[in-house]
Parts: C-alpha cells; structure tokens; sequence
C-alpha cells in the first residue's frame, strides 16, 4: 500500500468516524446524563474500562466475562442510539425469542422506567417486548434459534448479545438488514466465549483485538495477563487445569492470598489492576475495520478480586463453564468433540475385510454425498469403507444404490434433507433388499430409545440431534469404532473432519439452570461426522432384528420374506460373513 493510499483510506475512515459520532455523541456522557439506576446517575465508576465499549462509534466484537455489566451496557448504548437518531431502526438479538422478550422487560423496561429524559421519549402505543419506539426511532428485539424468528426490516445498527449462543445461519440473516444502511451500517456483537476459534473467539482474531492492558509496578511493562495462565495460588503446585471445587475447601486460607502474576517478570499485579490509573486500551491491530474488546475478570478488579474468581469454581457443574464464564476463556472438554488420535489409534482393517454382506451405510446428503459402510461386530461399530459421491458424476441415487450393492448394504440411513427427493428415492429403489431410511434430526424424539425411533407408517429415522452426536464422538473416542486402512487418502479428510463438531451450552431455555447442550459445527465440514452418526444408527436399527450372527443377506441369494432374518448356516452370506471375519 503506498502512502498516498494509506492516507486516503486514514482520512476515510476519520471521515465515517466523525460522522458516526456526530450521530452517536459521546455516548457514555451521555449515559450518565440521561440513565438513572436505582435512583441514582449512572456512573462508570470502579467500571472504567466500559468507557472506550460505550464510545465505540465502529462495528464491534466484544469477547466477554460474564457479570461485568456489559449487557447492560450494550441496552443503554441501545437506547442512546434510538434517542440521538431520527427514522431508524435498531434490532437487537437474543438466542431465541423467548430469551429475547424476557431480556426486554427484564432489562430494557426498567432503564426506561427509571430514567425520566428517556421515559418521555417513548412512545406508550408501540412499546411491547418486541418492539420499542423512541422518538422516531425503532429498537426490534428477535430471536436466533430459527428463520422463522429473523426481523423484516431494513436497520442502520445491530447488536448480538450472546453472539455464540445464536444460530450463525440466523444471525447473517440478520445482519444482511443492515445492506443498505450507511457505510454498512453498525453491527455489534458481544458475547462469552465457548469453544477455541469459534463465534466470538474466531471473529475478535479479525478485529483490532483490543486488551485492557496494565502496567506492572515492578518491571514496567505494559502487560495482558489471562488468569488460567497467571494466577498464583500459595500451596498449591500443579497445574491450574488440575484446580477444583474441592480444591477451594483445601485451599481455605491460601485463597486470600492469590494473585495474578506479571508474564514478564512474575510479579504480584492485582494492585495495579485494581487501579485505573495504570490501565488502558491497547489494540493488537490498530486499523482493522472492525473494533475488538477482549474483557477478563479482573477488568472489573473491585468485584472480581483473584480469590473471588477461585472460588466461583464451587458455582459451576462443569469445568466448560467455568472458564467461559467466570474467567472469559475459550475450554475445550475431552468429551466436547472427537479426538483425532483416537480415530488413527482404531486404523487396523485390511483391504480384503470389505466383502463381507449384511453391512449398514450411513449418508450425509449434499451436492457431494458422504458415505461410510459398516456393521457392528463384537460390540464394536466396524467401518468398511467411506467415500464421496459427486453429482457431476451422474445419478445421485443410482451412485448409492451402486455402492451400497458393491459392499453388500442391507439397510441403511440417509440424511432426508436438504435433498428430500433424493432421500426418498434411495427409500423406494432400496426397498425389498432391505430399509434404507431417510433421517430427521430433532431435539425431542421418542423417550423410549436413547436417541433414535422409527416411524414405521411414514418410513423415516428420527434421531436426537444432541444424544445421537454425543453417543457417536464417546463411541470413536473410547475406542468402540474400527476403521480402515487401505483408504489412506480419504480417511485424512475423515479425520479431518470429524473434530469440527463440537459440543456447546445451549442457551435456548429461559432458565440457565435447564440449559442443556447443543453440537455445532466450529469450523471446515462436517459431512462424515454425520455420515458416522446415520451409519451407527442404522448398525443399531439392524440389531433390532438380528441376533448375534443372524443377519440380513441381499435378495440375489436368499429368498426370505423382508424383516426376517436368515440363519447363517443356511446362507452363502453368512459363509463369506464367516470368511471376512477370518
């Protein structure tokens, strides 16, 4: 970039930068002139480092502790927003709707309430959880659990609260509102981290990547400690991945004497962080278009000392949630997502090992279909062989059908979407040979089984998204898949692939406490994770009606009525079984 570019694009962007703030103010003076809590002005005190968030006239990300009063925040600045511009609409998202209007007039409605500059503004007929006036602007409140809950109308602004706890589909629907405002509009997203290099975590990586920096008192430095990695706690030694509620009760006395430590010279810091005079903004990319604040505990010293953060660790039922919320650090749990050691420790199957019949396959449906073919053996699910079908190959149909009679298929399990005339098709041309059904997943499914049911009148496979995924990564990670060798080449995309689900808190519920889990897809594709999880549930459909070595031979060389199984010793099947297994 040579000079004369790199100053226009300086001025440009002072240029917007003006403008936005001449729309905007300053808006944490404002704030604190025109926002009464509990009766009292609103003030930034002992919550310095809110000040610069509150200002921020740019797109933002902000990767957050929880309880540092950010939230409130982001519905002030909301409220500023609507109240300095006239005609335009902000909306403001939530994970679902439910969470959504709760939030509204849980923590909207008393700002408004309490605060008479801002009271008088709004407009008493449009004034429901969804939707607020003020002024003549709009602020739109919606959830992002499904399309059906995305706002239809165009917006100058955006905030995401929870940014990782949103449907990503849902939440660039919304953000696609924002095509024809100004200069792009503002959109800013804020959350607590969950999963390395995802949502919040992936996305403050492309922002200026702010840091609220202290000096060290003792070697000068101006520093950015991360708490896992800094703390110090007297009497205890081991790593703080090994720090436990229990450790709390032994640690009674200890605890009062914790400290975050300098990362250059070791030193006590909790002085300095405590003290907003040695504190400040530093951003790790100055320039970016997209502002980032990464916001620890001890941000807001006063009410996270070092012992305090410790000992919230007795609050939280997994080690996950302790770290993404009391300490705003990314975690990933050894049962959140499969381990791709596992997978190349159960890499032993020869080449020969694929003739043998009465296999299962399992279909993930794309433009490129992604298949695995297997049979459970010895209480271990066997993959025989995984590929991709591509549609500028032919038929998509017609290539399953194909393989599924290479490898001697007799039932199996097709994605039904987003292709329902595919999933369908492979339903009627497999049946006689067996049941090849379409897959559905849900949430709720039958109570009756683990994570799958069949609907026998409809003909389909419903599978509990959350159960059938968490039963597929423990059956890989504990060793109970087996998986072939002589596919060198495509069994590195398999192993590629299967780590980029990932298991996360869901925050559909109102109740954090009933929140449960949900499986997202963090990064690349993941196609043969699904694929895996369609194959073991049509290995488990087929044990339904089987016995040990009692299994399902093709049509070409038995002559039994579908649904009943054929004994091995009266089958050319079961001798090539028999041979296959050696």
């Amino acid at each position: 970039m040579t000079a004369a570019t790199m100053k226009a694009d300086f001025l440009t962007r002072v240029t917007i930068g003006v403008k936005k703030r001449s729309m905007f103010g300053q808006m944490s003076t404002w704030m604190q002139e025109n926002i009464l809590l509990n009766g009292q002005p609103f003030s930034f005190r002992d919550h310095e480092f809110q000040i610069q968030i509150a200002d921020e006239t740019r797109s933002m990300v902000c990767k957050k502790v929880a309880q540092v009063g950010l939230s409130q925040i982001s519905v002030q600045k909301a409220l500023g927003y609507a109240a300095l511009t006239r005609g335009k609409h902000l909306i403001y998202v939530l994970p679902s709707a439910i969470f959504a209007a709760s939030f509204s007039k849980s923590r909207v409605d008393p700002v408004i309430k309490e605060s008479p500059k801002l009271r008088d503004k709004v407009n008493a007929g449009v004034d429901a959880a969804k939707l607020k006036q003020i002024g003549s602007s709009f602020i739109h409140f919606g959830g992002a659990s499904n399309m059906g809950q995305v706002i239809s109308v165009p917006a100058e602004a955006i905030v995401t609260d929870e940014y990782n706890f949103c449907d990503p589909s849902v939440v660039t629907a919304y953000e696609s509102r924002l095509g024809h405002a100004e200069n792009g509009g503002v959109n800013s997203r804020f959350s607590t981290p969950t999963l390395p290099d995802f949502g919040v975590s992936r996305e403050i990586k492309k922002s200026t990547w702010a840091r609220y920096m202290v000096k060290c008192p003792h070697c000068f430095a101006e520093v950015a400690p991360v708490f896992s990695e800094h703390v110090r706690i007297p009497g205890f030694d081991r790593p703080f991945a090994e720090f436990e509620a229990d450790s709390v009760e032994d640690l009674q006395a200890e605890l009062g004497y914790a400290y975050i430590a300098c990362p250059q010279c070791d030193g006590p810091l909790d002085k300095a962080l405590a003290d907003p005079k040695s504190r400040r903004w530093v951003e790790q990319h100055p320039g970016r278009e997209v502002a980032g604040y990464d916001v620890r505990p001890f941000d807001l010293f006063k009410y996270n000392p070092t012992s305090t953060v410790l000992k919230k660790i007795t609050k939280y039922k997994l080690r996950q949630d302790y770290y993404n919320f009391a300490l705003g650090e990314d975690y990933l749990s050894a049962e959140a997502q499969v381990i791709p050691g596992n997978v190349e420790a159960n890499t032993i199957l020869r080449a020969e090992d694929t003739s043998a019949y009465g296999m299962q396959m399992g279909v993930d449906v794309g433009k490129t279909c992604h298949y695995m073919v297997g049979q459970k053996v010895d209480n271990k699910l066997v993959v025989r062989a995984v590929g991709r079908l591509y549609l500028a190959d032919g038929d998509l149909r017609e290539q399953i059908l194909r393989v599924a009679e290479e490898h001697g298929v007799t039932n199996g399990v097709i994605d039904a979407m987003p292709d329902l005339n595919l999933s369908r098709g492979v339903f009627e041309s497999f049946k006689g040979d067996g049941m090849f059904y379409p897959a559905y997943y849900t949430e709720s499914g039958d109570k009756n089984y683990n994570y799958w049911s069949v609907n026998e009148r409809e003909n389909f496979v419903l599978l509990n998204r959350s159960k059938a995924c968490q039963v597929w990564t423990d059956a890989v990670n504990m060793g109970k898949v087996v998986w072939p060798r002589y596919q060198p080449e495509e069994m590195a995309v398999v192993r590629a692939q299967l780590p980029n689900m990932k298991r996360m808190k869901d925050m559909e519920s109102e109740n954090p406490d009933e929140q449960g889990f949900k499986w997202v897809k963090a990064s690349g594709n993941d196609h043969y994770f699904h694929a895996g999880v369609y194959l073991m549930a049509a290995a488990e459909r087929a044990g339904m009606f089987t016995k040990t070595h009692l299994l399902y031979a093709p049509s070409s060389v038995r002559g039994v009525q579908i649904g009943k199984a054929a004994e091995p010793e009266d089958t050319i099947m079961a001798r090539l079984f028999r041979r296959a297994l050696g």
